[in-house]
């Protein structure tokens, strides 16, 4: 390989460690041959005689896509049938691999998505310091902060409620704005200079866990014998009007009691009342 932009951010760590040369020595047996268009940039080509562009960038939209003249999976090496050896370099091609995902990515240095409770970094460029952006956040709610004066990040918690982050952002010194809210966020800055920042907080997985419980976590849970299981509607349905029965038949049985207990005395003095004598 004859590596043509070492500059570009899917090279520049290589670059940076001196293992360019190593990484442009992998063998390459098979490779497709491609015509790149006028809006893409050729980062590498094939040392051989027709110099073919082998690793290709163009912007697509929003985001970056990359093409590989090659294969890079490690199927048949042993036996050399695979395409290329590049992914026989062991951590080269682990940096290189790591390198290529973040520039695909957007090259975010800090991540996307967060859970519920955890702080996210956001790294404010410089020339957003003292300005005011725009945090929308889900629900069609959207608050107004200010950017930190000389300072590199803006720390989002959802550790505290909601209710606490008005009282925060009425401060202008404090950096944290309170948020706790599952769903989509995007910090929007004024400058059309500054692109957008856009991050998610997701619930934790224990909170979405679905799995049964056991008979043995039921009784723990409820006690011995104190749970019934239903299977269907109509086993629920029964089960439920056999547990009403004892309290809409209580009123009734308590009047039938009552009503033969007075009989019962009423009764009783007319047949077993004592004569004078």
């Amino acid at each position: 390989l004859e590596i043509v932009r070492p500059d570009h951010p899917v090279f520049s760590y290589l670059d940076q460690l001196d293992a360019l040369s190593l990484f442009s020595t992998a063998g390459i047996r098979r490779y497709f041959k491609m015509e790149p268009s006028v809006e893409s940039s050729v980062l590498a080509r094939f040392s051989d005689s027709e110099r073919n562009p082998a690793v290709i960038v163009r912007s697509f939209g929003q985001g970056q896509t990359l093409m590989i003249a090659t294969a890079v999976d490690l199927a048949d090496a042993s036996r050399q049938k695979n395409w290329s050896d590049l992914a026989q370099l062991r951590w080269i091609f682990a940096a290189w691999a790591d390198q290529t995902t973040r520039f695909l990515a957007g090259g975010q240095k800090s991540p996307l998505n967060r859970t519920v409770g955890s702080p996210m970094f956001i790294e404010v460029p410089a020339e957003a310091s003292r300005e005011k952006a725009l945090l929308r956040m889900p629900g069609l709610r959207q608050n107004q902060i200010e950017i930190p004066f000389r300072s590199d990040r803006l720390v989002i918690s959802s550790a505290r409620n909601e209710a606490d982050s008005q009282n925060q952002m009425d401060n202008t010194r404090q950096e944290d704005i309170s948020i706790g809210t599952a769903g989509n966020y995007r910090l929007l800055f004024p400058s059309n200079a500054i692109s957008d920042y856009g991050f998610s907080l997701q619930l934790n997985d224990n909170e979405t866990n679905m799995s049964r419980l056991t008979f043995g976590e039921l009784d723990e849970l409820f006690g011995e014998n104190r749970w019934q299981l239903s299977r269907s509607f109509e086993e629920l349905e029964r089960s439920v009007l056999l547990g009403r029965i004892g309290i809409e038949a209580y009123p009734l049985l308590m009047t039938l009691l009552i009503i033969f207990f007075l009989s019962e005395h009423l009764v009783a003095n007319l047949f077993y009342r004592t004569e004078g004598t």
